[in-house]
């Protein structure tokens, strides 16, 4: 289930995992509440019906930061998810 922590003074941080999710469910929490409500992205798996993915955000007064890691997918960047003109930067490492 997805966990918001606060530490007094600092920033509260919302914290994602698939595996708190029934393997059934994991591709489509993953896109609802990662890709659609915070990055406004589709996330679609490039390995049908498999996805595993663990995610820390914070939100700051101007700047979001999100880590995340996750198998391979897709990302796109649909008309409807456009909510702003604000700039986004990703970086994605390949595996070791």
């Amino acid at each position: 289930m997805p966990l918001t922590t606060a530490t007094p003074g600092a920033p509260p941080v919302f914290r994602f995992s698939t595996d708190a999710f029934s393997q059934r469910e994991r591709i489509t929490a993953w896109r609802e509440l990662v890709g659609r409500s915070i990055v406004n992205v589709d996330i679609e798996p490039l390995e049908a019906g498999r996805l595993r993915a663990d995610a820390s955000a914070c939100l700051l007064p101007g700047l979001g930061l999100i880590f995340a890691y996750s198998d391979a997918h897709r990302c796109n960047h649909p008309r409807e998810l456009i909510k702003n003109d604000d700039l986004s930067f990703m970086a994605v490492s390949a595996p070791r």
